[in-house]
């Protein structure tokens, strides 16, 4: 019967397959995939360590995985029964040499046998005492420490420059509604500062049986190792052996499951983004990501909130696989590849992944300027979704011209999602089914005005980042402004109507600069920040000038693009193209006192 290592060592000559293409695909470091084909599974960090490796090599290769810890299990048996039968033989030469001397003790030859002997079982004894024990399946590792344990060459799998890498391998229960999932963070300091830890913004851990950590690891300076992590509320610190100095590269390795709630079909905002619904399952906001690193703050960690959208995220590059169901269509964010029931996304300098999943998607497909705009509806939706594809896709053209800065990505989705609101994430969006129900055709309707906002995010949020939770104007009040813009440009004829239905009937008012915390309910919150925020940049358009005004707006786009912006990026920006005083502006539509916005 073939080995575990011949299994996995034929599988991949046969694909020639190099290790750099499998780490690539994987996120397997070259080191622990020749430790898996030669057995050695001593380099490992811990039990979760090497199983989460053999299942996603196992996978890659296209192997049952259930056979393969088969394999495994027989090859730590082996070695177990090796080291025993070496140990007993190691022994008994000794006994046998003990007797001999004690019998003929006046036997010079027979006593030197002795001596052999004894020397032959100190050195055995003290190379048994140097093993480390075996992991096998089903045993518990010891209480989780950071003691350094052997490691494989130091390899470096990002530059010292690079932005984060999310490595991440989902198994799909779509019945069951749940996901095991294995991640990995690749993570270059490109701070200024040495940092004592590197610190995780774990969203779905604000409701305690959403999210269970199974196990977490690090490979950083002497090799892998378990941490003693924390994880309270939303915030994950991972304490690191030694400083990490700028430039210097760690890897953290996680193993977690998700068990989604139901999302009710009112539900809004957060509470409509992760879960499961009748016909779909909503998976945003979802893996522990870094956070943010602010220069004189430190890492940037906040609570969760209902209102808002309580996520700040800086860009990272994905590469993704999602492993679902027979009948099972995903949708997610970033160039796709398909593989039977394998599903594979890569995204670069993406501010977020999130995916869709549903046995009843039905999709439409358009192109425009090289960009393909996927839809996806349900059954009885056609008309709408057809009609989604069609004005994405106009949108996309639009402002990509307005902007100055062409969307990023070849691919956008737009997938109809079960609860009454609409969620952006990079190359990525849900709407409300709710919308696609009701819509009556044409484009004076919730569908098509919620979509082109949500379609300006890919700029307001995706390219040009902000601090949602204290700063969500710099990116709600533009896309509110962006939407109405793009009904001037496309419909003039309903550039009043957009404005009447999506700002002028609240009559808004309030601090647009307010907090997510300021707010206790969101229609309080989309009052002040989305519409009385779009009223603020109509005044400043005619403060400025048309021409004046969005050569400013191409200007911010252009030059705070890729960054987490702030409201003084953007006055700093707007005082390139106008002289004039905009103190009555800023009086009228902005607060600085304390509880009512910036702090």
């Amino acid at each position: 019967m073939a080995r575990l290592g011949q299994v996995l060592r034929e599988a991949r000559q046969r694909k020639a397959y190099s290790f750099r293409e499998i780490e690539q695909a994987t996120g397997l470091w070259p080191e622990y995939i020749k430790a898996l084909e030669t057995e050695d599974f001593h380099g490992f960090a811990s039990v979760a360590h090497v199983r989460s490796s053999l299942r996603l090599y196992a996978r890659f290769l296209g192997l049952n995985v259930k056979h393969v810890f088969a394999l495994w299990e027989e090859a730590l048996a082996e070695q177990t029964s090796i080291r025993q039968e070496t140990t007993a033989t190691s022994i008994s030469p000794l006994y046998a040499a003990l007797i001999k001397g004690l019998l003929v003790c006046f036997a010079v030859l027979l006593f030197a046998t002795g001596l052999v002997g004894g020397y032959r079982w100190l050195a055995t004894r003290q190379s048994a005492d140097a093993t480390p024990p075996m992991i096998g399946p089903g045993e518990t590792p010891g209480p989780p420490s950071a003691r350094s344990t052997p490691s494989p060459t130091p390899y470096s799998p990002i530059s010292s420059t690079a932005v984060p890498r999310y490595t991440i391998t989902v198994t799909l229960d779509y019945q069951g509604h749940h996901l095991d999932v294995e991640e990995r963070i690749d993570y270059a300091n490109r701070t200024d500062e040495s940092l004592q830890d590197v610190v995780l913004n774990v969203f779905p851990n604000h409701d305690p049986d959403v999210f269970t950590l199974n196990s977490l690891s690090l490979e950083f300076g002497a090799g892998p190792m378990v941490p003693n992590h924390t994880l309270e509320d939303m915030t994950l610190r991972v304490p690191l052996p030694q400083q990490l100095a700028p430039g210097q590269v760690a890897t953290i390795f996680l193993d977690f499951a998700l068990d989604l709630p139901y999302i009710d079909p009112t539900a809004s905002f957060t509470t409509g983004t992760l879960g499961w619904s009748e016909r779909a399952v909503d998976v945003g906001h979802w893996y522990p990501a870094l956070a943010p690193f602010l220069p004189g703050e430190g890492w940037y960690t906040f609570s969760y909130h209902r209102v808002g959208d309580p996520y700040v995220m800086e860009e990272a590059d994905y590469e993704i696989q999602i492993h679902a169901p027979d009948g099972v269509t995903v949708a997610g964010s970033g160039s796709e590849e398909r593989d039977g029931n394998t599903w594979r996304y890569s995204m670069s300098q993406a501010r977020s992944f999130a995916f869709a999943a549903s046995d009843q998607y039905l999709t439409h497909s358009t192109e425009i300027d090289g960009i393909t705009v996927i839809s996806y509806h349900f059954p009885g939706h056609a008309d709408a979704g057809v009609e989604v594809a069609r004005v994405a896709a106009e949108a996309l053209q639009t402002y990509g011209d307005q902007f100055g800065v062409r969307y990023p990505y070849l691919e956008y989705r737009v997938a109809e999602a079960e609860f009454a609101g609409g969620m952006e994430f990079s190359g990525l969006s849900f709407l409300g089914s709710l919308w696609y129900a009701t819509y009556p055709g044409g484009v004076r309707c919730q569908l098509v005005s919620l979509l082109v906002h949500e379609v300006s995010h890919q700029w307001w949020y995706g390219l040009v980042g902000n601090d949602q939770v204290r700063e969500p104007w710099l990116d709600e009040a533009l896309a509110t402004y962006s939407g109405l813009l793009f009904y001037k440009l496309w419909y003039p004829d309903d550039h009043q109507w957009a404005w009447e239905f999506e700002v002028l009937n609240y009559q808004p008012s309030g601090p647009i600069n307010a907090t997510i915390y300021d707010f206790d309910d969101q229609a309080a919150y989309m009052n002040a920040v989305y519409r009385h925020g779009a009223l603020f940049l109509a005044d400043l358009r005619n403060v400025m000038g048309d021409e004046t005004f969005y050569a400013f707006l191409r200007d911010y786009c252009q030059s705070q693009r890729h960054t987490i912006s702030a409201t003084e990026d953007f006055f700093s920006v707007a005082s390139r193209h106008t002289s004039h005083d905009l103190n009555p502006l800023l009086d009228e539509y902005f607060t600085s006192e304390e509880g009512e916005g910036q702090q």
